[in-house]
């Protein structure tokens, strides 16, 4: 990790790898108690598999496995720049321009609407609401803790906090970077066990540096800790992150005092971004660029179908069986060779640890929350 990245990471009051530390250390704790709890009950313990015949490691067997809802914080730029540029939001010369935070807030609310029953979203904003629209500090502030933190159902919580879709009151420079850092944080402190990523939305580069000696440094210097924080959470804590950019130019930014980082492209970083986060699109645009409300709409279904997606892990057990049938609700789904044009379900490696659930197998499963897995050695 980058020293800009551990001076971020050093404001909290645990670090992520302390977390994880901690969570090996508690697993094998665990193990051992178990092992001691056997041991004083009389159980003879043989952790060689040499004794067990051949019908004792193959056994028919039933699994319920449950669809974890994934944990996904939207962390969402409510910069000054969201609301004094103006866009065609709905592509219909009839009708007026919007800000981009208008823009943005209606294709929040239709994700909300359409997936929080799949999803426990959180949100992050940056800045916070306390931000001002001034040249200092005050214009950099960002809450300790996310706003929202993911949970079931919340969309009602999550609209309630985003400024209206016409605020006047959308201020502050852009401190990704801080931002960026809650949100990894807040998933990495969760104890609910499944999927965690972010999606990351934005207008424009970071700045914001919480190390930044004067005005100019903070507002005026790109503030690069954001790309560290993006990699290291994707590489070492395997939480990825989306990243979707509101009308990102290809042109170098000026040279000006004018509350934006000098003499970066834009379109640039975020590409960057996108493939240090993990999730970097094929072509030229490694990130989803958005022109317009219904981009930003269709970049969040294709984000959150990503996420859902309807793979589940074999346990131990499960391994050396030879006949695998999936049942959903009263559906029953078998194997098939092209999970991109057949419904039921499919190995995702030669391991055979994890089968990937195709079509309305997928769409059944995250319906009904669970599925059936009746294993037999035929």
């Amino acid at each position: 990790m980058s020293k800009k990245a551990t001076r971020i990471f050093a404001s909290k009051k645990y670090s992520k790898k302390n977390i994880q530390r901690q969570f090996k250390k508690f697993l094998f704790i665990s193990s051992q108690l178990v092992l001691l709890s056997s041991l004083a009950c009389g159980e003879a313990v043989d952790l060689s598999s040499s004794n067990l015949s051949s019908s004792d490691q193959c056994q028919p067997l039933s699994r319920v496995v449950v669809a974890a809802k994934p944990e996904v914080m939207l962390v969402v730029d409510k910069s000054g720049s969201m609301q004094y540029n103006f866009w065609d939001h709905d592509l219909d010369p009839m009708t007026e321009e919007v800000t981009r935070w208008n823009g943005l807030h209606g294709a929040l609310e239709k994700t909300l609407q359409n997936y929080s029953d799949k999803v426990n979203f959180g949100l992050q904003l940056f800045p916070s609401l306390k931000a001002e629209q001034k040249y200092s500090e005050l214009g950099c502030l960002v809450e300790d803790d996310p706003e929202v933190l993911p949970s079931s159902s919340n969309e009602g919580d999550i609209l309630e906090v985003l400024p209206d879709s016409g605020s006047q009151e959308i201020y502050g420079g852009t401190p990704a970077a801080r931002a960026l850092d809650n949100a990894m944080y807040a998933l990495l402190a969760s104890n609910i066990h499944s999927k965690k990523a972010v999606i990351f939305i934005s207008d424009g580069v970071a700045n914001c540096d919480s190390e930044a000696v004067n005005n100019f440094e903070r507002f005026e210097v790109y503030n690069d800790v954001v790309h560290d924080i993006a990699e290291d959470s994707f590489v070492e804590d395997k939480i990825p992150t989306y990243i979707v950019g509101i009308d990102i130019s290809k042109e170098m930014t000026e040279v000006d005092q004018d509350g934006q980082p000098d003499a970066v492209v834009p379109f640039q970083k975020f590409n960057e971004l996108a493939v240090q986060g993990g999730r970097a699109k094929s072509g030229e645009e490694k990130f989803y660029q958005s022109h317009n409300q219904f981009d930003i709409e269709d970049a969040l279904d294709e984000i959150v179908d990503d996420i859902l997606d309807c793979s589940v892990e074999l346990n131990a057990d499960l391994l050396d069986k030879r006949s695998l049938k999936v049942f959903i609700g009263e559906e029953s789904f078998s194997q098939v060779h092209d999970c991109n044009q057949e419904d039921g379900w499919t190995y995702t490696n030669e391991n055979h640890d994890r089968i990937q659930l195709c079509g309305f197998a997928c769409e059944s499963f995250q319906k009904e929350g669970s599925a059936q897995l009746d294993m037999s050695c035929e």
